[in-house]
């Protein structure tokens, strides 16, 4: 159809190529969601295959960055010493919060003159439930950027009917237990350059 739009580029051809064109791709959508729901009712008491298939799913590459061997330090020095890049990383993170702090007007009133009252019991924290979960899932925009745990978040809604009773029974567990998972402490540190130039990182 396409090849005889092309050679033959009417209105008509044009409406009978694009007729087509749609009923097909309806058609894939359709199949690879039978295919994929298949998968996934098979996978209903094997965890492992289900993330088997989440990561077909995925079909992600994982992209290579490099990192210029040099930086230029808060003194405006080049410094190319891994040690030495690593301890100016280390100089400037430990010393960011006061370096903040001086810039703000001290105050020297307590913290609790501004606690007036008791309030014992005013926070609750109910179990949360499979449907909450697939609630806040169907919220998450549809993006194809990844966390640490390298899932989209469309890829998590499109699997959040089989993964929210799992995800729930874990949050509440760690609501009862108050102990968080180590995955769930993990946070991703970017490297935000300045004004544009990679080699400087103050």
């Amino acid at each position: 159809m396409y090849k005889k739009f092309i050679k033959n580029p009417t209105k008509t051809n044009e409406q009978i190529y694009k007729k087509y064109r749609n009923k097909l791709n309806h058609l894939i959508r359709i199949a690879k969601k039978n295919y994929y729901c298949k998968k996934f009712s098979q996978a209903q008491n094997d965890i492992k295959f289900t993330w088997n298939t989440i990561n077909q799913l995925l079909d992600k590459q994982k992209s290579k960055s490099f990192l210029p061997r040099s930086f230029l330090n808060d003194h405006n020095i080049e410094i190319n010493n891994p040690n030495l890049i690593a301890n100016n990383f280390n100089d400037f993170f430990v010393n960011v919060g006061s370096k903040l702090a001086k810039e703000f007007s001290h105050d020297t009133d307590e913290f609790y003159k501004y606690l007036e009252g008791n309030y014992n019991d005013s926070i609750f924290l109910h179990e949360t439930s499979p449907d909450e979960v697939n609630r806040i899932i169907d919220k998450l925009e549809c993006k194809s950027s990844c966390g640490v745990d390298e899932i989209r978040s469309k890829v998590i809604k499109y699997v959040a009917p089989y993964v929210s009773v799992p995800l729930s029974h874990n949050f509440n567990l760690t609501f009862a237990t108050g102990k968080i998972p180590n995955d769930l402490k993990v946070t991703l540190i970017t490297v935000v350059y300045k004004a544009s130039e990679n080699t400087n990182l103050f």
